[in-house]
């Protein structure tokens, strides 16, 4: 339950930011030929590590929420850019979102290469996250 509850905390703070552009979902990509950009949502855990052996202590979950950033044909790259940039202000470092109790934390925000991938110009926002979770 924990990773369902922050994938669905840090999706709720995406839609919180209201950034303007139709969202995704893991299981079911938003490739509307009517939208110039939309995006694509995926949890993508890294680490789970205990932190005590006793059913009382806690185990740090570690991951990326990855947002792709899928932009319309040729018209240029700098409005994914700039969506980018607004991703990058919606998570700031060290904020802190909750859903069912359990609380996640943001690290970094990073922007990886564009790239084309089926007629549109795709950048990967990693929006780094740590949580703990009590057993």
């Amino acid at each position: 339950m924990s990773l369902k509850s922050i994938g669905e905390a840090l999706r709720a703070q995406l839609i919180a930011a209201d950034l303007g552009y139709p969202i995704g979902n893991e299981n079911k990509s938003l490739d509307s030929d009517n939208e110039e950009i939309v995006l694509d949502v995926f949890l993508l855990p890294a680490n789970t590590e205990s932190l005590g052996k006793a059913s009382t202590d806690s185990r740090e979950e570690i991951g990326i929420f990855q947002i792709s950033v899928k932009l319309k044909g040729e018209i240029g790259s700098g409005k994914a850019w700039t969506a980018i940039d607004e991703i990058k202000d919606a998570f700031p470092y060290a904020a802190e979102y909750t859903r069912d109790s359990v609380t996640v934390k943001v690290g970094e925000t990073t922007a990886n290469n564009g790239r084309n991938v089926g007629g549109r110009f795709v950048i990967d926002a990693s929006i780094n996250w740590t949580s703990y979770i009590q057993r």
